[in-house]
């Protein structure tokens, strides 16, 4: 009985994690950063959650002024991994995902990223860190559900 009911939660427990725990949709947000030297910013996000897919748009000006827009994909698999690509970050990632949290670990060539995404009825936070050729990047963005 004991083993039966353990097979019953790990196999609720992977269906469950085979899309976000969150609405399908669009979503827009603003992100903070913390970079070197105490330097600080924002920048707005665009994304769309379809099934086990959620496709990030981000939008900023570099440190000329111009703007600059970075593009990633996060797959959620039905095993509770995730995965992330972006033409932008050529690495590996290797995350996996509990619930309604998410957290995946990526290396490039010259750094790493590391990244937690909460999700709930109406929206997406993530919280993140970058270092790269000796410089270390810090954020927050908070996502809404477009209506």
């Amino acid at each position: 009985m004991r083993s039966m009911l353990f097979a019953l939660l790990t196999l609720a427990s992977g269906v469950a994690l085979a899309a976000p725990p969150t609405a399908p949709g669009n979503y827009r947000g603003t992100g903070r950063f913390l970079g070197p030297d105490g330097s600080v910013g924002t920048y707005e996000i665009e994304a769309r959650l379809e099934g086990e897919r959620l496709s990030t748009r981000y939008t900023y000006k570099d440190q000329a002024g111009n703007p600059q827009q970075k593009t990633m994909t996060f797959q959620f698999g039905a095993d509770g991994s995730v995965t992330m690509t972006s033409p932008d970050y050529p690495g590996t990632t290797a995350g996996r995902c509990d619930g309604s949290l998410c957290s995946y670990a990526m290396s490039f060539p010259g750094g790493e990223v590391m990244e937690l995404l909460s999700f709930g009825p109406e929206g997406i936070e993530k919280v993140g860190r970058k270092s790269f050729s000796g410089v270390t990047i810090a954020w927050t963005e908070s996502l809404s559900r477009v209506k």
